[in-house]
């Protein structure tokens, strides 16, 4: 079984045919994708399962489309984390909606909704927030979503990123820096 030197070597090999090479990617992703989705997220092996094909299913498609997207400018580990994490997302949107509330959900629901006054203030503040976060450069965005977003602990954002744990905090520390200076009201 050949050997792919980069990610690059591998994903060209992947989308010309090589299905060495495509063994070779299940073999080198599919941990990551569980990783995440058992860590993060508590799926199950079978909804584990269920998320990996529709990975591949995403990256497979339309002649590997989703694959070529990806052009070798930032680590392909994270690139394949973003797809993974909106996959779990939309599962999880997915599944909430399709299970009823009961009575006492229901009752805690409504109790806990914010005034017109408070949700308003809310949006606005979001709005500040997006509009702030978008100004940040793609890498500080992905660390703050990755921390505080997912609740990802600083070795998990490491092993993404393939930096140590004690780097992970520093970046996001930095960061925050960052995204202070931009939006004073955050502090």
């Amino acid at each position: 079984m050949p050997k792919y030197a980069s990610d690059q070597d591998l994903i060209a090999a992947v989308c010309a045919g090589c299905e060495q090479a495509a063994h070779t990617f299940f073999t080198r992703y599919r941990p990551l994708t569980a990783g995440l989705a058992v860590g993060r997220f508590k799926f199950s092996d079978t909804e584990v399962e269920d998320l990996f094909n529709q990975l591949i299913m995403i990256l497979w498609q339309r002649d590997f489309h989703a694959l070529r997207a990806w052009r070798g400018r930032g680590r392909f580990s994270t690139y394949l984390t973003v797809i993974v994490l909106n996959l779990c997302h939309r599962q999880l949107k997915t599944e909430s909606r399709t299970q009823p509330l009961d009575e006492q959900q229901l009752a805690q629901q409504v109790s806990t909704e914010p005034s017109p006054e408070q949700h308003a203030a809310s949006c606005q503040d979001r709005m500040q927030l997006e509009q702030v976060l978008a100004e940040l450069s793609a890498r500080d965005r992905l660390l703050i979503k990755l921390r505080y977003h997912d609740d990802c602990s600083p070795q998990q954002i490491g092993q993404v990123l393939g930096i140590t744990g004690g780097s992970v905090r520093k970046a996001v520390f930095d960061a925050l820096r960052r995204l202070r200076k931009r939006w004073p009201d955050l502090a």
